[in-house]
């Protein structure tokens, strides 16, 4: 049965009910915005110095070399450190991730990213077997504990364990809520719904400076980071704010269950249940005629994706698109640390809004398919000028035209860009990640003091 046109009109289609429940899906992107990004503020690299050695200085390691008899990696008298970012204190700072072990800061990051690829597929198989609402509360009930032992965390071990599941549990929360969002929508509703919801996420990118600068301490922040994800167990206690999906229930063959779904949803917006639900050749018959025999629940897993030659082939694209979009993005990010380190921030987080705003215009106009071809053409092009530009770095002028040209492709390659890929989200998901950790051994060109 085609579920869009044939059953969920019928039940009052994006009735009020159901705006209420995809309205109350945007609110928990807040909170997941300052989890996923938390993170980078925990491993921002301060600048340091050994205040017990005469004439230090602060140097590159792969470009300035030591002097002979000069090179040190120790600082007896403990390192001194100038924060530049928003926490005065972070996991760098706690445990003197420096020099000798500068390498554990990129090590955190790779194990951080696998925590999220795992949680991905993990949650992603949850969703798909028992469904949304049990994957959500799966998430919750194993993001919360893990939060609350990462803020108390007495070592850079456990630090990186323990972030690794919490981001494993904030991956598949994340994507319970994208998926319940989009089934609970028509396909005219789906984009400008799935916008809202990265202007949400947007707002909490930008809401966690604020925080960060309250809290000031990588400990307390990371309590009210987790904190705010307790609040999300409304959705666990209040069926009705997060119901089962009854497109779920439908394509798994659960039918009874699915039959009381549609019910609730038909109730709530004010839907009258008369014979065309219940009577001979109503919608209920139709359902039931739909399986033969006695139905069982029918269970679908990513392997069922192959046995689809176009389901597969739309997946394998845009899961390369968006492996090659997310791993050239810090590449230009990288560029416009020349800035500061407050206004790369603000910079990546206003052209996430920019993105949203731009296919809420053109997508409707032009198509999902043409506007992800025409950013990445232009992601191509920003990259070759950024690449001449390189050449000519000698004035001012160039120097704010290389910053603005690295901004560019970091708008095209927004993550609300790749939000255009509505269907196939765990693999696009999975190449936005192993993409991030290909890079991670490279962004670890860290700093090193050089002390007489």
């Amino acid at each position: 049965m085609d579920f869009d046109w044939q059953v969920w009109p019928l039940v009052g289609g994006f009735g009020r009910y159901t705006r209420l429940v995809a309205a109350a899906t945007w609110l928990p992107s807040l909170a997941l915005a300052l989890g996923f990004f938390s993170e980078g503020l925990y491993t921002t690299r301060p600048v340091y110095q050994c205040p017990g050695a005469t004439g230090v200085t602060r140097e590159l390691c792969n470009s300035t070399a030591a002097p002979p008899g000069n090179h040190s990696d120790s600082c007896p008298t403990g390192w001194r450190y100038d924060t530049q970012g928003w926490l005065e204190n972070n996991i760098i700072t706690q445990w003197d991730l420096v020099c000798a072990n500068q390498w554990r800061v990129p090590l955190e990051h790779i194990c951080n990213l696998t925590g999220m690829l795992f949680g991905y597929i993990l949650f992603g198989l949850i969703c798909d077997r028992w469904g949304r609402r049990a994957a959500l509360i799966s998430t919750l009930v194993t993001a919360v504990p893990l939060g609350l032992a990462l803020s108390f965390s007495p070592g850079y071990l456990s630090f990186v364990v323990l972030r690794a599941g919490f981001s494993a549990a904030l991956a598949g929360m994340f994507l319970s809520f994208y998926i319940a969002r989009l089934e609970l929508c028509t396909p005219c509703h789906r984009l400008m719904v799935t916008m809202i919801g990265g202007f949400f996420w947007a707002a909490g990118e930008l809401l966690l400076p604020g925080l960060a600068f309250l809290c000031s301490d990588w400990r307390l922040l990371q309590g009210v980071v987790t904190g705010t994800l307790m609040l999300l167990g409304l959705f666990w206690c209040c069926h009705s704010l997060f119901p089962e999906s009854p497109r779920w229930l439908l394509a798994t063959q659960q039918l009874e269950r699915c039959k009381e779904s549609l019910c609730v949803f038909a109730r709530a917006n004010g839907v009258e249940l008369s014979e065309e639900f219940s009577g001979p050749g109503s919608l209920f018959a139709e359902i039931d005629a739909s399986c033969e025999g006695y139905p069982r629940p029918r269970y679908y897993s990513i392997c069922s994706i192959f046995g689809t030659r176009l389901i597969w082939k739309n997946a394998l694209i845009l899961g390369f698109t968006t492996f090659i979009g997310c791993g050239i993005r810090p590449c230009f990010v990288r560029n416009l640390q020349t800035l500061g380190p407050y206004i790369p921030y603000f910079l990546q987080a206003g052209s996430e809004i920019l993105a949203c705003i731009l296919l809420c215009i053109t997508v409707n106009l032009w198509g999902r398919r043409s506007v992800l071809f025409l950013c990445t053409i232009l992601t191509g092009f920003c990259s070759l000028l950024l690449l001449a530009l390189t050449q000519c770095m000698t004035s001012i002028v160039s120097h704010v035209m290389f910053s603005i040209t690295s901004l560019l492709p970091v708008f095209f390659t927004s993550p609300s860009v790749s939000l255009l890929c509505l269907r196939s989200l765990h693999w696009s998901d999975s190449g936005h990640i192993c993409a991030r950790v290909s890079l991670c051994p490279c962004g670890g060109n860290a700093e090193h003091l050089l002390c007489k």
